[in-house]
This record gives structure tokens, sequence and C-alpha cells, in this order.
């Protein structure tokens, strides 16, 4: 796998990669989860390339790009688990 971020223009290049391991790739560049419901086994090769908000030239958004591949992002509201400490201590001396 290969990312890069350049001026706010990313590219991903992943061989052989399942989708749930390329959401996963979505989700380190996105700062947000992505969640693969597409049932599709298998490995894939996968070249994309989007511009980020940052971006000095406007081509194509992630939502775009991610289309080319045959696949749709959709922004959705979900549950999500998280660990909150609330409070700690020093350990005592024993």
């Amino acid at each position: 796998m290969s990312t890069n971020s350049n001026e706010g223009v990313v590219t991903v290049r992943d061989t052989a990669v399942s989708l749930a391991d390329f959401a996963g790739t979505l989700a380190r560049q996105l700062g947000r989860p992505v969640v693969d419901k597409t049932g599709l086994g298998g490995e894939f090769d996968i070249d994309l390339q989007w511009s980020s908000e940052q971006a000095s030239d406007a081509g194509p958004s992630v939502f775009t790009a991610v289309q080319t591949l045959g696949l749709r992002l959709v922004s959705t509201r979900g549950t999500a688990e998280f660990i909150v400490v609330d409070h700690i201590e020093k350990p005592s001396e024993n």
C-alpha cells in the first residue's frame, strides 16, 4: 500500500487489498470511521486520487473518486463504542 498526500491531493495505491482493509485506509485518511458494507470478498488493486479541502486545485472529492471504482461512500450517523477515563490516581506503594 502506498499513500501520499501532497498539497492537498491524496493518492492511494493498494495491491491485493480487501475492501475491509481499503475502508481502513480511507478511515485513516479521512479521520473518521469507514465501514465496508459491500459484502464482497477477494482482493483488489486500487489506484485512487482525490483533492482534500486544503487542495489548491479543485480536483474530485473523495466521494467522487471512490465512485470511479464502482463504490459509493455514504455519510451516515451510527453508534460507536468509546472508553472514557473519568478518574486517575497514582498507584500506592506496596
